[in-house]
């Protein structure tokens, strides 16, 4: 769990077989899917869907410093 700006999320970190990648996906105190960064093995790229138009940018940029951390092929070796 992590809290910004008042406001309390939590975070689960997974993996997309489908999509050939690892996500991190994020939600409020609710349940309430509030953004998903995910991490594509296919073209090493990562991109942020927003399921909602007020996120807190700290959030956002908490959520790409640990999808920097965790979701990459090289910080997944470290995790290991």
């Amino acid at each position: 769990m992590i809290e910004i700006a008042g406001q309390n999320y939590h975070a689960v970190i997974g993996s997309d077989l489908d999509r050939d990648g690892m996500f991190l996906e994020v939600t409020d105190g609710a349940s309430s899917l509030v953004a998903i960064l995910f991490y594509s093995d296919r073209n090493s790229e990562m991109t942020l869907t927003a399921h909602r138009p007020d996120i807190p940018l700290a959030l956002i940029e908490w959520m790409v410093d640990e999808g920097k951390k965790r979701l990459s092929p090289t910080a997944r070796q470290i995790v290991s």
